[in-house]
């Protein structure tokens, strides 16, 4: 009876060991077969593979669950989370003022003063200038009775939020501030000058000195409002591309996702690490 219990002990043990053996290989052709459907894992084992410390392991596992988590898609926000459609129409209306401005600038010093180019793209300039004075009037009206500010992040630094209202505010300033100065280069000149489709008679006689001083603001102003343009927009897309919270989509046009960007800013991240890891070891 001994033996035959360790008999059939045995065959029990060899059967056992025939079905994890086959286990074993039934796990290995699943693991094939799902390396050989998502090119991504595939692309992420064979890093492991072939980096050795601990570190480059654990940067791989950072992106597999930042990007599992996340997502490479921003979801649009909801509706609450974002600026009226009128905040929107006036910030985006300003935005191609402001691009026309400096763009007629440059070009006028690139052509060079007195010819009929350079007077026509002057003259676009100073229109330029007062509708981007008339939509700055409109946004602050429209802010002070019925925009809808969509409040800051919680997980914001107060710091943060002061140095983001302080540039804002610095925005509304300068935008009011520089057609101002503009319009008193032109003034003190003592010419005409054409506004919009009309010519304008001289106003003032000509005051070089004074004419000085609002050319001066003006290029100082000039330089500080893009000095601020940067800032805002550099701070824009950190949010969007690096933190991606709702700061971004709460400004945009439509309300649509910015997963082509969110995945591209993986991927350099990713090339970016392993070309690290290579240099370096």
């Amino acid at each position: 009876m001994a033996i035959a219990a360790q008999s059939l002990g045995a065959v029990g043990l060899l059967a056992s060991q025939r079905m994890l053996v086959r286990a074993d290989d039934a796990i290995t052709v699943s693991a094939r077969i799902v390396l050989r459907r998502n090119k991504a894992a595939a692309v992420q084992v064979f890093l492991a593979v072939n980096l050795r410390s601990n570190e480059d392991l654990e940067q791989i596992d950072m992106i597999k669950n930042l990007e599992s988590s996340e997502g490479l898609a921003v979801k649009a926000t909801a509706k609450s989370d974002r600026f009226d459609p009128m905040s929107i129409v006036l910030h985006w209306l300003t935005v191609l003022l402001i691009i026309g401005q400096f763009t007629t600038a440059w070009l006028h010093e690139a052509v060079g003063h007195g010819t009929s180019l350079a007077l026509a793209i002057l003259a676009t300039h100073r229109t330029m200038g007062v509708l981007t004075w008339t939509v700055g009037l409109a946004r602050l009206a429209w802010r002070r009775r019925f925009a809808f500010l969509p409040p800051f992040s919680e997980s914001m630094p107060k710091l943060q939020q002061f140095i983001a209202k302080a540039n804002e505010y610095g925005l509304y300033v300068l935008l009011l501030v520089q057609p101002i100065t503009g319009l008193g280069d032109v003034v003190f000149h003592g010419r005409p000058f054409t506004l919009f489709i009309w010519q304008v008679p001289a106003l003032l006689a000509p005051h070089p000195a004074i004419r000085s001083l609002f050319q001066e603001a003006h290029e100082l102003g000039a330089k500080a409002l893009l000095a601020l343009i940067g800032l805002h927009a550099g701070a824009t897309l950190f949010h969007g591309l690096i933190l991606r919270d709702s700061v971004l989509q709460r400004m945009l046009p439509l309300s649509v996702s910015i997963s082509f960007l969110s995945a591209r800013a993986s991927a350099v991240r990713l090339l970016l690490g392993t070309f690290w890891i290579k240099i370096t070891s």
